[in-house]
């Protein structure tokens, strides 16, 4: 399915805004590691340029990816042409899944300490239907 924006434009001197696809580029991390997953958000970046330098899509660049991670609209660089989505939007980042995170480690539980049955045995006191404590 393929949706299509035909824009009639009069003036080609005046600046126009578009959404434009990202690309992902260059060496992925995880084609080498199994446990690792590449997670690729905001599928579409608004623009804001003359229809001359407006771009098919905005190329980032993956490779420089570590293990979480993350890069930001902020880390893109317009090439004649301005980025008008947020900043802090994340682009893409590298995450761990789920399944394959490290589980945490058991605690181990100190072993119970019992006391002698003397010491019980003084320690409760009688009552009806106890007395199989009494000394």
């Amino acid at each position: 399915l393929c949706i299509a924006d035909f824009l009639e434009l009069h003036d080609w001197t005046r600046p126009v805004k578009i959404e434009c696809a990202r690309e992902a580029a260059g060496h992925g991390p995880g084609r080498d590691e199994k446990a690792v997953r590449l997670v690729l958000k905001q599928r579409k970046i608004q623009l804001k340029a003359l229809p001359k330098d407006m771009p098919d899509t905005v190329e980032v660049d993956i490779s420089a990816l570590d293990l979480g991670k993350s890069i930001k609209v902020s880390a893109l660089e317009g090439k004649g042409y301005e980025i008008l989505t947020n900043p802090n939007m994340t682009l893409a980042s590298v995450e761990i899944p789920r399944a394959c995170a490290a589980k945490p480690k058991a605690r181990r539980l100190k072993p119970l300490l019992f006391a002698p049955l003397s010491f019980i045995r003084m320690q409760v006191p009688l009552r009806k239907g106890w007395d199989f404590f009494a000394p």
